[in-house]
């Protein structure tokens, strides 16, 4: 069984049960962190919707957020949800988002991650 993510009506990203499932969970608990909404609601079961503008300044909280921290275990676990919320707004944008040189191997990480050819 797979975990879908989709953009107006089009999946963007397949991947496995428990990806999906962890990243969501993830996804949830940042918004809380955070105090603001990540663009993402679940659909299904296995499948979320996104919001690209609401996505958008999520993801660049996330990086301010991942380059600001002092924690090395902070980092790590907010390292691989930053890496899929990258390449999501990548391949919806069509534009890799900015980030500072500190994450510059955040980003070659994120570039890694199989989208959905569109």
């Amino acid at each position: 069984m797979g975990f879908d993510v989709r953009w107006k009506d089009q999946i963007i990203w397949e991947t496995g049960h428990l990806t999906g499932s962890l990243f969501w969970a993830n996804i949830q608990v940042l918004e809380q962190v955070k105090g603001i909404p990540s663009g993402i609601t679940q659909a299904l079961a296995d499948e979320l919707e996104i919001d690209l503008p609401l996505f958008r300044v999520f993801v660049s909280h996330l990086i301010g957020m991942l380059a600001e921290t002092n924690s090395p275990t902070v980092y790590v676990l907010l390292d691989g949800t930053v890496q899929v919320c990258l390449a999501l707004e990548a391949h919806l944008t069509g534009t890799w988002p900015t980030v500072p040189i500190s994450l510059q191997g955040v980003l070659h990480q994120a570039k890694q991650i199989p989208m959905v050819k569109g």
